[in-house]
């Protein structure tokens, strides 16, 4: 085998660095960048080192990458386990976040507006942002996560994300309420290697299955 790179007969990336006399830990993911599989050369995917990977299936860091459908049912279901007691919790304690009223018109017909609670959409952010980064940071997964056989793991090294990693991850999700952003992260998720949505790649994460 001549020494440069060459399709990874692991299969667990694009690419894989050959030096001549054997293959090295040395990755690429096919977009022109490099890094090091933390698995190095283990022969651990199922079927033998020439085995094909599952069709569709994404296969990064040692790790299969989850779908665009898991994803998003881990999310709907965050979404139900942390947005519904912090609802009832911050409508308790200050009232609704955002409040609609609806207002009949002298000449028939209404007029609508809204009004936002500053403590009660702060204290919300707050619940939100302290859960997704203590379970991400800490567990590398999220309740809905785990539930569906998921975890965020740092896209280069394959290790639990940092702190801070988990925190610009969340921040990052905020854009979505833009139309650009979602409709960016929706298209990147289906066509990205590594299905990395503008949250992943700003945090430099990945999400995989257990």
């Amino acid at each position: 085998m001549s020494q440069g790179w060459h399709s990874d007969p692991f299969h667990r990336f694009s690419q894989r660095y050959h030096d001549g006399n054997d293959w090295t830990e040395h990755v690429s993911d096919g977009s022109g960048t490099s890094f090091v599989d933390p698995s190095g050369t283990a022969q651990f995917v199922a079927g033998g080192v020439d085995a094909p990977p599952p069709a569709g299936a994404g296969v990064h860091v040692g790790r299969t990458t989850a779908s665009p459908w898991v994803r998003l049912g881990a999310q709907i279901l965050d979404s139900l386990i942390v947005g519904i007691p912090t609802s009832l919790f911050t409508e308790a304690a200050f009232g609704p976040p955002v409040e609609f009223f609806e207002t009949p018109l002298p000449g028939g017909g209404f007029s609508y507006s809204f009004e936002v609670n500053p403590a009660a959409m702060l204290l919300s952010i707050v619940i939100g942002g302290a859960y997704f980064v203590y379970m991400v940071s800490q567990h590398g997964r999220t309740l809905g996560k785990m539930a569906l056989g998921t975890r965020i793991v740092d896209a280069d090294s394959g290790a639990m994300p940092s702190v801070g990693a988990a925190f610009l991850r969340w921040i990052v999700t905020y854009s979505y309420v833009l139309f650009i952003p979602f409709i960016v992260s929706a298209v990147l998720i289906f066509s990205d290697p590594r299905r990395q949505t503008l949250h992943d790649k700003a945090a430099r994460t990945m999400v995989v299955r257990d």
